[in-house]
């Protein structure tokens, strides 16, 4: 059983079960049961677990931990650009109009940061 888990940015979690009770061995307020007890109820034919106040179905929920939308849409785009990256490298090396291409791209790259730092001071 997960107790805790604190996101960060990038991550999300959905469909926790949280009322997953502690289990401790002290007696409830029915001097019978123990906080924590597990039975197995022939009736709905569910485990159920003593919270001390109530019997709680043992449900099959379960928590989903992913990648937060916006994080997976960044790596989505950047095994994009890595495959295009790829692509280019392979055509530069038989082709060498396209090798000169990349090469004026990559300057022109340079010369933006360039202007770019310019304006901002």
């Amino acid at each position: 059983m997960i107790k805790n888990i604190t996101t960060g940015m990038g991550l999300q979690i959905s469909n926790s079960y949280s009322n997953w009770p502690s289990f401790y061995n002290t007696v409830s307020g029915t001097g019978n049961s123990l906080l924590g007890q597990v039975r197995y109820n022939g009736s709905s034919q569910n485990l159920e677990v003593y919270d001390g106040t109530n019997w709680l179905t043992m449900t099959g929920s379960y928590p989903t931990i992913d990648l937060a939308p916006h994080v997976q849409a960044v790596i989505t785009w950047a095994q994009i650009k890595m495959a295009e990256e790829t692509r280019l490298k392979e055509l530069a090396a038989k082709h060498p109009s396209v090798a000169d291409a990349i090469t004026a791209v990559n300057r022109a790259q340079e010369q933006v940061r360039t202007v770019a730092a310019l304006v901002e001071t």
